[in-house]
């Protein structure tokens, strides 16, 4: 049987120099993140000849491109490629000894003012789509927008960069926000946990490394108030969601009115979701698979009381000469709100 080999393809500023780093690269590490961090890369390199301190310092700023790619991997003939996508490089440290140099990147544009800048600017009668539209194009970066939208009279951006506050709005509105080969990507996690799984992780695979699941009961509601003005009756009403077939519970009070029944209905179920998500998770290494990426399903099977459907919050996929892994971490899909 053909060996399994993996490779890392990286281009430096459109520059594949892959064939160039092979001899130094000890790791390289990308983290893709569904939500609220971007994406990140990191590059270590052994430096006993003193090349990356250096004449072959990378810039910071300069833009790298990864991509992971293996070779009779399940099977022989079995080839997958997973496009990391692009980063700009903002930090180098080196130490030692032995001389060791470390190359940090992210999927934020080196020159964006996305993350680090913080603004004052008001929108009125806009969209979410039309917020995060404005961002992007200030930022010249793309924007990928799947989700239903929603609409505002008024919203004020103060003393936050651009990003903190496009992720408050998409966290107000059941959306997740992530930014990874200079775009802005939001969407909506409801939709997405409704999903087929893309593959199913079975307990007894040979190439599970290790695995951790936990059931919590903290922080855990079964329902939900808010308050919301009734038109017709000229009066402030309580309205209480209950989670599908929930067993006796806490009650999750929101203190905050909004103006009419289908509102606080919306509002009821997406705090709901932020508070349960985490009700059972899961974190599990195995042998490197590039078709594991963050805001994706996978079944897991042969675990009892833990199989289900999860959605992928985190991947990490790590590569050194001792071998390709990945890494993932999940929570169990939310049924029915």
């Amino acid at each position: 049987m053909k060996s399994r080999r993996t490779a890392v393809s990286l281009l430096y500023e459109g520059t594949d120099i892959s064939a160039d780093i092979s001899a130094f690269l000890l790791s390289i590490t990308y983290t893709d993140n569904a939500h609220g961090k971007a994406d990140d890369i990191t590059i270590i390199l052994q430096d006993k000849k003193e090349l990356w301190r250096g004449g072959w310092m990378p810039q910071k700023g300069a833009t790298i491109n990864v991509s992971f790619k293996t070779k009779n991997w399940r099977a022989v003939g079995d080839e997958k490629i997973l496009p990391c996508g692009s980063f700009s490089i903002d930090e180098i440290t080196l130490s030692g000894p032995p001389g060791v140099v470390e190359i940090k990147a992210i999927s934020i544009p080196g020159k964006s003012s996305l993350q680090n800048e913080k603004k004052n600017r008001s929108w009125e009668n806009i969209s979410l789509s039309g917020i995060a539209g404005d961002i992007a194009k200030n930022n010249r970066v793309e924007l990928l927008y799947d989700a239903v939208d929603s609409l505002y009279e008024r919203r004020d951006q103060r003393d936050e960069s651009d990003l903190a506050f496009l992720q408050r709005l998409c966290e107000e509105a059941g959306c997740l926000l992530k930014v990874t080969d200079e775009k802005v990507v939001i969407f909506e996690e409801q939709a997405y946990e409704q999903k087929d799984a893309a593959l199913v992780i079975k307990s007894e695979l040979s190439y599970v490394e290790r695995y951790s699941f936990s059931s919590s009961l903290v922080d855990i509601f079964a329902k939900c108030t808010v308050k919301y003005y009734d038109s017709v009756k000229k009066e402030e009403q309580t309205y209480t969601y209950t989670v599908p077939d929930a067993e006796e519970g806490q009650t999750l009070v929101i203190n905050k009115r909004v103006e009419s029944l289908a509102e606080a209905m919306d509002l009821a179920q997406k705090e709901l979701r932020k508070k349960n998500k985490k009700q059972a998770t899961s974190s599990i290494t195995l042998g490197g698979d590039p078709r594991i990426v963050a805001g994706i399903n996978v079944e897991f099977s042969g675990w009892g009381h833990f199989d289900g459907k999860y959605f992928i919050d985190k991947a990490v996929h790590s590569y050194q000469q001792g071998g390709y892994l990945t890494a993932l971490e999940a929570h169990r899909v939310l049924e029915g709100y």
